[in-house]
C-alpha cells in the first residue's frame, strides 16, 4: 500500500460514491479523506469522513492539506 492520501469532495453523489468504492477497493491510498455534506455509512478503516458546510469552505482550509 502506498503512503498517499486521497481527498474526495462530493462522496455522497453518484460519481463520488463510485469513486470512493473504487479507490478503497484498490488499496492504493493509505488514507482516504472525505469531505461531505451529510454523513455516510462506510466501514473501511482507511476512510476519514468530515461533514462540512460547503457554503463556508474557508472554515475548513486545514482539511484540504494532503500528502
Amino acid at each position: 500500500m502506498s503512503q498517499k492520501t486521497a481527498l474526495v469532495l462530493g462522496a455522497t453523489g453518484m460519481v463520488g460514491t463510485e469513486l470512493v468504492k473504487l479507490i478503497s477497493a484498490k488499496k492504493y491510498y493509505q488514507t482516504i479523506n472525505l469531505l461531505t455534506r451529510r454523513p455516510i455509512n462506510l466501514s473501511d478503516q482507511t476512510i476519514n469522513q468530515q461533514v462540512i458546510d460547503f457554503d463556508q469552505l474557508e472554515k475548513y482550509a486545514d482539511l484540504f492539506q494532503v500528502q
